[in-house]
């Protein structure tokens, strides 16, 4: 974002004197004119107001902004502040006040949380804010379809500074009913370092739990009027337990890692009391928490649940803010990065239903029924890319950030997205290039499309498209908006979605409409797809697969999900003999679609110990793989599952894949949990496949001894099945983009 400071000299008036911000700001405007700034140009507008007595009594403010707007105005002591400045610019994007419980205090007020630039803290927003901001994102989102009643669940919660992704825990407790699901609460864990730098010490390495209107919340982004009281109700020291009887819910807080900046946390929400809350079977290890006596403080809100009505916010006149204090001296060095974290322990689910036998392991397995329909699918894309024109001096016209020559060749040209989508699936989704549109669409500005509304950035686009594109209803197509230049600035995201849906919205940059991996996870989601790609308890971390943070194709898992590969066996208690290694040639996915990978249902645990399903694949750079990162290449890939989601094809949950680790050829691993042992031989067939060994053991790996004399070679592909496309849904309203 380009920042230019000018200085002004205006003569003295009476408005001066009477703080009077609408009359002098049209001089202020005047004035620029001669630094030959364009009004309209800059984004947003800064003023800071001379030194002096009559002007600090007359304004009475340290800082004042347009609500929304793009002006704001400054006492010199107030532009100094960076929390003011901040609190300011994110109040001409419709964020309100903070709300907090001063001390001694019975009820909570505006702009008394300390613990954010929007209180009166010189730090960074609250997790709310974040994630009204689509700044961050939960590591988890907990509601009565997610939560298991009367059972700890727990999670590794890293610091919010260690963001964007996985770095607070949303609450929904509709399971008090429609009458009284009113809030939502977020949990956050509070460190000061990088934006926290200059965080109170008493909120330093605390839980922190914010209350939220619930309307406001599950709403996409600020632009809903109305102020939805986001409120500080407490921070939680490490190892120390709270109930929220209001909410049914017990918050355990166990110890907090000053080097990896993470916390330990329990939460279960309970029937009646929290003295129905266990602990799942078997305990999640290495999570020991304080036994001090459960608190049962009183309701977090005031007296009556139900906020006032909300009023829509009027631009005008705006609101001042309360003077911030000095940031706390002396400032703390930032500490170094962290080393890697260890994932959040998730609590056991239900037992899976029985699964039909699986045919011998020694055989090649025919393709199992597919979890989608078996036909291949064409994208149908148009794709506007847009620019603005003026319509005021505050709404300027902006340029498109890229061209159309441009598009179209990041997606029909060589290793482009049409090529992306056409390898990773083996032919099954295809873009169909003959029908691709990319069509420029100039759209007059308005104060809603600047700050990022996609409704209404939709709909003028639509109208506004060249007639021969107009009729696009016989078959559907899928519409990609490009925002115009720098709009990834304005709006904080590089792309949003309708989920699911036919619509999406991009940034003009490598980071959206010209990034394939960009692209391939957008439409994917519009079509239903729930994957969430972790990595060391990070959401979307795993760099192996498009679906997390990689240029690459789905995960094994992930293909399977989609329809696109088969496994080439499929082992549990009933196909596995015990201490003896079964041998197989694994083929790498891109050689796909079927036999690329090994499922594996470790069963013999028992009901209560077999939570997880793991898949075993070979990656190598190659095809959709070839910008596979080299940490990936060349070894076989292990990766967890949730079994009841996986053994159902439950393609609607938001399911859980987890990378454990990569084997090296030549290389021996055990997973003590599973009760397994691996064994890696080398590279065959040119690079493209790898020999393994698997044996389950009942007490050591030791116990293992080869099942046949030698590896065996690969059996003869069978003919592919036929494709099988993603499932459609009926369209439902987008959640906040990310």
């Amino acid at each position: 974002m380009i920042t230019q400071v000018v200085p002004l000299v205006l003569p003295c008036s009476v408005d001066f004197i009477k703080c009077e911000l609408d009359s002098f700001t049209k001089l202020l405007f005047a004035e620029l004119l001669n630094y030959d700034i364009e009004i309209g140009e800059y984004y947003r507008y800064l003023f800071v107001l001379p030194e002096g007595q009559d002007i600090e009594f007359a304004c009475n403010f340290e800082a004042i902004a347009e609500f929304p707007g793009y002006s704001s105005w400054y006492l010199p002591r107030g532009i100094l502040s960076k929390g003011t400045v901040m609190q300011q610019l994110l109040r001409n994007n419709m964020l309100y006040a903070a709300w907090g419980t001063a001390d001694g205090g019975s009820f909570p007020e505006p702009y008394n949380d300390a613990s954010t630039a929007m209180g009166f803290g010189n730090s960074c927003p609250s997790a709310p804010e974040l994630a009204r901001l689509n700044w961050t994102t939960p590591l988890a989102q907990l509601n009565s379809s997610s939560v298991i009643r009367n059972t700890y669940m727990y999670y590794n919660l890293s610091a919010t500074f260690l963001g964007p992704e996985g770095v607070m825990i949303k609450i929904q407790p509709d399971w008090n009913g429609i009458e009284s699901y009113k809030k939502n609460l977020y949990l956050a864990l509070r460190v000061k370092a990088a934006g926290d730098r200059d965080l109170l010490d008493k909120f330093n390495g605390k839980l922190h739990i914010h209350e939220i209107d619930s309307v406001y919340d599950n709403s996409k982004g600020t632009s809903n009027p109305g102020d939805p009281q986001t409120t500080l109700l407490t921070s939680l020291s490490p190892n120390s337990q709270l109930t929220y009887n209001n909410y049914k819910i017990n918050l355990r807080v166990g110890d907090f890692d000053s080097k990896t900046s993470t916390i330990k946390v329990a939460i279960c929400q309970f029937s009646n009391g929290d003295n129905e809350c266990i602990d799942p079977s078997p305990p999640p290890p290495q999570m020991s928490f304080s036994q001090s006596p459960k608190s049962s403080p009183p309701s977090p809100t005031p007296p009556s649940p139900t906020p006032p009505s909300p009023t829509p916010p009027s631009p005008t006149p705006p609101s001042p803010t309360p003077p911030r204090p000095s940031p706390p001296s002396p400032t703390p060095t930032r500490p170094p990065p962290p080393p890697p974290r260890p994932p959040p322990s998730p609590p056991p689910r239900p037992p899976p239903s029985p699964q039909p036998s699986p045919p011998s392991p020694a055989q090649r397995l025919p393709p199992p029924p597919s979890p989608t329909p078996s036909s291949s699918k064409s994208l149908l894309l148009r794709i506007m890319v847009i620019s603005l024109s003026a319509s005021s001096p505050k709404c300027p016209s902006i340029p498109s950030g890229t061209n159309v020559s441009e598009v179209t060749n990041a997606f029909l040209g060589r290793g482009g997205g049409a090529d992306f989508f056409s390898n990773c699936s083996y032919g099954k989704l295809q873009i169909d290039r003959a029908a691709l549109k990319v069509v420029p669409t100039v759209i007059p500005c308005s104060q809603n499309i600047l700050m990022c509304d996609t409704d209404e950035i939709t709909t003028a686009a639509l109208q506004n498209l060249p007639p021969e594109v107009q009729n696009t209803t016989s078959p559907p197509y899928y519409d990609l908006f490009v925002l115009p230049k720098d709009f990834r600035t304005y709006c904080g995201w590089k792309a949003t979605l309708e989920n699911p849906g036919t619509k999406s919205w991009f940034s003009s940059d490598s980071a959206g409409i010209l990034n394939r991996s960009v692209v391939m996870k957008v439409l994917l989601t519009s079509n239903g797809v729930f994957f969430n790609a972790q990595r060391d308890g990070i959401g979307n971390g795993d760099g192996s697969t498009v679906l997390g943070s990689g240029d690459s194709c789905p995960s094994a898992p992930e293909l399977r999900f989609l329809g696109w590969a088969t496994p080439l066996a499929q082992l549990n208690s009933l196909s596995m003999r015990t201490s003896a290694y079964q041998t197989f040639t694994l083929p790498a996915t891109f050689m796909g679609p079927t036999g690329v990978m090994i499922k594996i249902q470790p069963d013999w645990l028992g009901p209560l110990a077999y939570n997880k399903n793991l898949y075993l694949s070979l990656r190598v750079k190659a095809g959709g793989d070839r910008l596979l990162l080299d940490e990936f290449n060349g070894k076989v890939s292990v990766h967890e599952v949730d079994a009841q989601v996986d053994n159902l094809s439950l393609l609607d949950n938001d399911t859980m894949i987890t990378p454990i680790n990569q084997i090296n050829p030549m290389d021996s691993y055990t997973l003590f949990k599973y009760q397994l042992h691996i064994l890696t031989g080398g590279l065959v067939n040119n690079g493209t496949a790898i020999n393994i060994k698997i044996c389950r053991y009942i007490a050591s790996p030791t116990e293992c001894v080869d099942g046949s004399s030698s590896m065996p070679p690969p059996p003869p592909r069978p003919s592919p099945p036929p494709p099988s496309p993603m499932p459609r849904r009926p369209p439902s309203p987008r959640p906040s983009p990310r």
